[in-house]
């Protein structure tokens, strides 16, 4: 997947980071977490707010480092927004908050999630897509009760793949409605799209390579029209290949007509629980109805 780059002198800023009550339903181990793509809506904010002519739809060098623990009473969380201006014009963001560690409770910054938003190359529209060969294997398909119950185990919030998800050797094809229940979508879109896609390609880790994977970074995204709060997606999640314990993929959210939403290439996944996490034996083995008692 390359080096990130990494976080440089510059601005920083507190942010006072309301939660939203839809996030206790994004749990990691137990414990609500910030969502990626949500840290992402909130880096573009701070983003549009000290520069307002980025374009905020061309995006790079994701990186999603160390989930952001919720408060368990819902209260808001104090974090901070490191802001670097790069060379041709991009801007790099950086959410981070200060935790305590250790047995002498040292006190410390730590970095959640990065992006860089790239300046407007004046295309207009996202990158064009080479959609994936046909499969020549078997597929292997899962109900999204069962997909949700037993292998994304959110709650309610974030449950919207909405058919049963596709899966082959090469590739994932999820149906995706986008809830309403969190109102206006923020500047890039819903959120709740992006992260279901994240869902098939974590699903196709747990069928093709045997791993429990999240995402933790992508290399390129590119959003020709943000997302729309009840509305219907399909997102196809492309198969690129392995770097050490890292998976990558390609991914692309159209309509049903095959309008281009957006765009993401490079998309990195990988077990982030120690090997703790690890997918049942019926979706290794590609047999749905085991493991159903």
């Amino acid at each position: 997947m390359g080096d990130f780059p990494q976080i440089g002198a510059g601005e920083r800023r507190l942010l006072n980071l309301k939660t939203e009550a839809c996030w206790s339903d994004h749990r990691f181990q137990e414990r609500a977490v910030l969502p990626a793509v949500e840290a992402l809506q909130v880096l573009a904010d701070v983003c549009r707010s000290v520069r307002p002519e980025l374009n905020l739809h061309r995006m790079g060098a994701a990186r999603f480092d160390k989930f952001l623990a919720l408060p368990p009473d819902g209260g808001a969380i104090a974090a901070y927004c490191d802001l670097s201006t790069l060379p041709g014009g991009g801007l790099r963001a950086a959410l981070l908050s200060r935790i305590q560690a250790g047995a002498a409770r040292i006190r410390r910054m730590v970095t959640h999630a990065q992006v860089v938003f790239m300046p407007d190359d004046g295309s207009g529209s996202a990158e064009p897509f080479a959609p994936p060969a046909r499969a020549t294997g078997a597929t292997f398909s899962v109900d999204p009760v069962r997909l949700y119950e037993a292998l994304v185990p959110f709650g309610p919030a974030y449950r919207n793949i909405v058919e049963p998800l596709v899966l082959d050797a090469g590739a994932a094809r999820a149906v995706i409605q986008a809830p309403t229940h969190a109102g206006v979508a923020g500047s890039l879109g819903s959120p709740f799209v992006l992260d279901a896609a994240f869902h098939a390609a974590c699903v196709w880790a747990q069928r093709f390579a045997g791993v429990v994977a999240f995402p933790v970074g992508f290399a390129q995204r590119h959003i020709a029209t943000p997302t729309r709060p009840g509305q219907r997606y399909l997102a196809q999640v492309v198969w690129v290949g392995r770097e050490g314990g890292t998976l990558l993929f390609d991914l692309k959210i159209t309509d049903a007509r095959d309008r281009h939403y957006e765009v993401l290439r490079g998309v990195a996944m990988r077990d982030v629980s120690g090997g703790r996490w690890v997918p049942p034996a019926w979706v290794r083995r590609g047999i749905p109805a085991e493991d159903q008692g």
